[in-house]
Protein backbone atom coordinates (compact mmCIF):
# COMPACT_ATOMS: atom_id res chain seq x y z
CA UNK A 1 0.00 0.00 0.00
CA UNK A 2 1.52 3.10 -1.02
CA UNK A 3 1.95 5.67 2.02
CA UNK A 4 3.59 8.92 1.22
CA UNK A 5 4.12 10.64 4.74
CA UNK A 6 4.52 7.13 6.71
CA UNK A 7 8.26 7.90 7.51
CA UNK A 8 7.09 11.40 7.93
CA UNK A 9 8.11 12.75 11.73
CA UNK A 10 5.68 15.11 13.33
CA UNK A 11 8.72 17.78 12.77
CA UNK A 12 9.48 17.40 9.19
CA UNK A 13 5.18 17.96 8.58
CA UNK A 14 5.63 21.09 10.25
CA UNK A 15 8.07 21.68 8.10
CA UNK A 16 6.65 20.59 5.19
CA UNK A 17 3.43 23.19 5.64
CA UNK A 18 5.65 26.15 7.03
CA UNK A 19 7.03 25.75 3.32
CA UNK A 20 4.05 25.61 1.93
CA UNK A 21 3.47 29.15 2.83
CA UNK A 22 6.88 30.42 2.28
CA UNK A 23 10.08 30.27 2.82
CA UNK A 24 10.76 33.09 5.15
CA UNK A 25 8.15 30.33 7.96
CA UNK A 26 10.60 27.17 7.06
CA UNK A 27 13.69 29.19 8.10
CA UNK A 28 11.87 30.43 11.00
CA UNK A 29 11.10 26.84 12.19
CA UNK A 30 14.45 25.55 11.80
CA UNK A 31 15.62 27.81 13.96
CA UNK A 32 13.18 27.59 16.81
CA UNK A 33 11.32 24.37 18.19
CA UNK A 34 8.12 22.45 17.62
CA UNK A 35 6.01 20.73 20.05
CA UNK A 36 3.62 17.76 19.83
CA UNK A 37 0.55 16.02 21.69
CA UNK A 38 -1.51 12.97 19.68
CA UNK A 39 -4.53 11.20 20.69
CA UNK A 40 -5.96 8.42 18.66
CA UNK A 41 -9.58 8.01 17.00
CA UNK A 42 -11.07 4.54 15.30
CA UNK A 43 -10.41 2.04 18.20
CA UNK A 44 -12.54 1.00 21.22
CA UNK A 45 -11.94 3.36 23.85
CA UNK A 46 -10.20 6.40 21.22
CA UNK A 47 -8.23 8.16 23.33
CA UNK A 48 -9.43 11.29 21.53
CA UNK A 49 -12.48 11.58 23.22
CA UNK A 50 -12.67 14.29 25.85
CA UNK A 51 -8.83 15.08 25.02
CA UNK A 52 -7.28 18.63 25.44
CA UNK A 53 -4.01 19.30 24.70
CA UNK A 54 -2.11 23.17 25.08
CA UNK A 55 1.01 24.04 23.21
CA UNK A 56 1.86 27.59 23.95
CA UNK A 57 -1.00 29.97 24.33
CA UNK A 58 -3.11 27.49 22.29
CA UNK A 59 -5.19 24.74 23.73
CA UNK A 60 -7.10 22.13 21.36
CA UNK A 61 -10.54 20.41 22.66
CA UNK A 62 -11.86 17.43 20.76
CA UNK A 63 -15.87 17.75 20.66
CA UNK A 64 -16.74 14.09 19.52
CA UNK A 65 -18.47 12.05 21.37
CA UNK A 66 -16.77 8.34 22.76
CA UNK A 67 -18.93 6.43 19.78
CA UNK A 68 -18.67 8.86 17.26
CA UNK A 69 -14.41 8.53 17.57
CA UNK A 70 -14.99 4.49 18.09
CA UNK A 71 -16.67 4.65 14.15
CA UNK A 72 -14.14 5.89 12.61
CA UNK A 73 -11.40 4.16 10.79
CA UNK A 74 -7.96 4.05 13.01
CA UNK A 75 -5.75 7.30 12.98
CA UNK A 76 -4.52 10.05 14.72
CA UNK A 77 -4.90 13.41 15.85
CA UNK A 78 -1.87 15.43 16.22
CA UNK A 79 -1.30 18.60 17.76
CA UNK A 80 1.78 20.53 16.38
CA UNK A 81 3.42 24.07 16.32
CA UNK A 82 6.49 25.24 15.27
CA UNK A 83 7.66 28.59 13.78
CA UNK A 84 4.84 30.31 14.78
CA UNK A 85 2.55 27.56 13.30
CA UNK A 86 0.03 25.53 14.20
CA UNK A 87 -1.19 22.10 12.90
CA UNK A 88 -4.05 20.03 13.60
CA UNK A 89 -2.99 16.84 11.33
CA UNK A 90 -5.17 13.71 11.16
CA UNK A 91 -3.43 10.88 10.14
CA UNK A 92 -4.66 7.77 9.09
CA UNK A 93 -2.36 4.47 9.42
CA UNK A 94 -2.69 2.88 7.38
CA UNK A 95 -4.30 4.21 4.61
CA UNK A 96 -8.36 5.02 5.04
CA UNK A 97 -10.03 3.04 2.11
CA UNK A 98 -13.34 4.42 0.53
CA UNK A 99 -15.77 4.48 0.04
CA UNK A 100 -15.88 5.84 3.61
CA UNK A 101 -17.19 9.10 5.48
CA UNK A 102 -16.50 11.02 8.76
CA UNK A 103 -15.93 13.78 10.62
CA UNK A 104 -13.60 15.16 13.78
CA UNK A 105 -14.84 18.39 15.49
CA UNK A 106 -13.00 20.56 17.62
CA UNK A 107 -12.33 23.61 19.23
CA UNK A 108 -9.14 25.80 19.03
CA UNK A 109 -8.24 28.79 21.60
CA UNK A 110 -5.95 31.72 21.73
CA UNK A 111 -5.24 32.53 25.48
CA UNK A 112 -3.25 35.03 25.10
CA UNK A 113 -5.54 38.66 25.43
CA UNK A 114 -3.34 40.18 23.58
CA UNK A 115 -3.16 37.53 20.32
CA UNK A 116 -5.52 36.88 17.65
CA UNK A 117 -5.88 34.28 14.80
CA UNK A 118 -4.83 35.55 11.31
CA UNK A 119 -5.37 32.88 8.71
CA UNK A 120 -6.11 29.07 8.10
CA UNK A 121 -5.52 26.40 5.77
CA UNK A 122 -5.88 22.79 4.88
CA UNK A 123 -3.94 20.55 2.97
CA UNK A 124 -4.69 16.88 2.34
CA UNK A 125 -3.06 13.80 0.50
CA UNK A 126 -4.35 11.31 -1.07
CA UNK A 127 -1.87 9.03 -3.14
CA UNK A 128 -3.89 6.42 -4.10
CA UNK A 129 -6.68 7.73 -6.69
CA UNK A 130 -8.53 4.51 -8.05
CA UNK A 131 -11.53 5.93 -9.34
CA UNK A 132 -12.79 9.04 -10.97
CA UNK A 133 -10.17 11.44 -10.65
CA UNK A 134 -10.30 14.14 -7.42
CA UNK A 135 -13.72 12.66 -6.42
CA UNK A 136 -13.05 12.33 -3.03
CA UNK A 137 -13.58 15.35 -0.99
CA UNK A 138 -11.80 17.42 2.24
CA UNK A 139 -13.56 19.57 3.88
CA UNK A 140 -12.88 22.18 6.70
CA UNK A 141 -15.68 24.50 8.36
CA UNK A 142 -14.69 26.69 10.65
CA UNK A 143 -16.91 28.67 13.06
CA UNK A 144 -17.00 31.66 14.56
CA UNK A 145 -18.67 34.98 15.44
CA UNK A 146 -21.39 35.04 12.45
CA UNK A 147 -18.49 34.26 10.12
CA UNK A 148 -18.32 30.47 8.41
CA UNK A 149 -15.65 30.24 5.89
CA UNK A 150 -15.45 26.65 4.55
CA UNK A 151 -12.08 24.95 3.06
CA UNK A 152 -12.54 22.48 0.25
CA UNK A 153 -9.61 20.26 -1.64
CA UNK A 154 -10.79 17.67 -3.86
CA UNK A 155 -8.32 15.00 -3.72
CA UNK A 156 -4.65 16.08 -3.35
CA UNK A 157 -3.65 19.61 -2.60
CA UNK A 158 -4.28 22.68 -0.54
CA UNK A 159 -7.08 25.08 0.16
CA UNK A 160 -6.46 29.12 1.72
CA UNK A 161 -5.34 30.29 3.21
CA UNK A 162 -8.20 31.98 4.52
CA UNK A 163 -8.43 35.41 7.05
CA UNK A 164 -9.88 34.39 10.43
CA UNK A 165 -9.53 37.69 11.84
CA UNK A 166 -10.37 38.61 14.61
CA UNK A 167 -11.17 35.33 16.24
CA UNK A 168 -10.17 34.18 19.65
CA UNK A 169 -11.23 30.87 19.78
CA UNK A 170 -12.74 28.85 16.45
CA UNK A 171 -15.27 25.67 16.09
CA UNK A 172 -13.56 23.47 13.31
CA UNK A 173 -14.92 20.44 11.84
CA UNK A 174 -12.87 18.44 9.37
CA UNK A 175 -14.59 16.17 7.29
CA UNK A 176 -13.71 13.60 4.51
CA UNK A 177 -15.92 11.87 1.86
CA UNK A 178 -13.30 8.88 0.32
CA UNK A 179 -14.53 7.57 -2.70
CA UNK A 180 -14.60 3.74 -3.87
CA UNK A 181 -10.70 2.89 -4.82
CA UNK A 182 -9.17 5.70 -3.22
CA UNK A 183 -6.84 5.93 0.09
CA UNK A 184 -6.18 8.95 1.69
CA UNK A 185 -3.20 9.74 4.04
CA UNK A 186 -3.95 12.89 5.73
CA UNK A 187 -5.73 16.25 6.62
CA UNK A 188 -3.51 19.06 7.65
CA UNK A 189 -4.57 22.27 9.16
CA UNK A 190 -2.16 25.54 9.41
CA UNK A 191 -3.04 28.32 11.72
CA UNK A 192 -1.28 31.41 12.76
CA UNK A 193 -1.81 34.57 14.72
CA UNK A 194 -0.99 38.25 14.83
CA UNK A 195 -1.32 40.76 17.64
CA UNK A 196 -4.47 41.81 18.47
CA UNK A 197 -5.03 45.85 17.51
CA UNK A 198 -4.39 48.32 19.97
CA UNK A 199 -7.40 50.96 19.67
CA UNK A 200 -5.72 54.56 18.50
CA UNK A 201 -5.96 57.23 20.81
CA UNK A 202 -8.12 60.37 19.97
CA UNK A 203 -6.84 62.26 17.61
CA UNK A 204 -5.51 65.89 18.76
CA UNK A 205 -7.51 67.68 16.27
CA UNK A 206 -10.39 65.65 17.59
CA UNK A 207 -9.73 66.35 21.17
CA UNK A 208 -9.30 70.15 20.54
CA UNK A 209 -12.44 70.75 18.75
CA UNK A 210 -14.09 68.66 21.75
CA UNK A 211 -12.97 70.88 24.14
CA UNK A 212 -13.79 73.71 22.66
CA UNK A 213 -17.35 72.50 21.88
CA UNK A 214 -16.94 72.56 26.16
CA UNK A 215 -15.90 75.98 26.17
CA UNK A 216 -18.81 77.25 23.94
CA UNK A 217 -21.25 75.32 26.17
CA UNK A 218 -20.36 77.02 29.55
CA UNK A 219 -20.24 80.64 28.24
CA UNK A 220 -24.05 79.51 26.59
CA UNK A 221 -24.67 78.00 29.93
CA UNK A 222 -23.57 81.34 31.34
CA UNK A 223 -25.41 83.66 28.93
CA UNK A 224 -28.78 81.80 30.18
CA UNK A 225 -28.44 81.99 33.71
CA UNK A 226 -27.37 85.91 33.48
CA UNK A 227 -30.67 86.09 30.87
CA UNK A 228 -32.76 84.45 32.99
CA UNK A 229 -31.71 86.62 36.64
CA UNK A 230 -31.98 89.90 34.53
Amino acid sequence: MLKINQHITTLSKAFLTAGLLGGAAVATLGAGSAQAGTCTFGVLGSSCFNWIDTIGDKKLTVKNTQAQLDSLSPGDLEFTSGGGFWFVDIDWTPNIMGPIQGSIQYTLEILDPNMIFNTAKLNATLPVDGGTQNDSVFTKQIEYLVIDPTLTVLGNGEDGPVSIIPAKEILVTDSWDIKTGDQADNMMNTFDQIPKPVPAPLPILGAGAAFGSIRKLRKFSARLKTFSMG
